[in-house]
């Protein structure tokens, strides 16, 4: 699939995703955004490189999947898989999962893994 951007507007690199990662993505504005849920409850997901075809390249095997990212602490936690993955889009699952309880956990099919909702990285 080909994209039309507005003038002045591409597909980002590797390196200016790192950057905005790394310099704009504010945790804080995450957090208040998240704020009416347990943070440590609530699974994200990251999509590496399936619309952009930008990644990394020792994630070649992973570029076109959903990577879900369940065993994380904390806002911080979840942005080290983020620094880590460098991935085009970053979200989270609107249901809440006990950390016992997770059907990721459990190795439930992850068909039953509710539609990403929001992007956090359009905040």
């Amino acid at each position: 699939m080909k994209y039309k951007f507005p003038r002045g507007m591409r597909i980002s690199k590797l390196e200016e995703r790192e950057k905005f990662y790394r310099e704009e993505f504010d945790l804080v504005k995450v957090e208040n955004w998240l704020s009416w849920r347990d943070i440590r409850n609530t699974a994200f997901a990251v999509i590496i490189g399936r619309k952009t075809n930008v990644y990394l390249q020792k994630f070649y095997e992973k570029k076109d999947k959903a990577l879900i990212i369940t065993d994380h602490k904390d806002l911080n936690g979840v942005l080290d898989y983020i620094l880590y993955y460098l991935p085009e889009g970053v979200y989270y699952d609107r249901n809440l999962y006990h950390l016992k309880a997770s059907p990721f956990r459990a190795g439930m099919d992850r068909k039953a893994y509710k539609p990403l909702l929001a992007s956090l990285a359009s905040i």
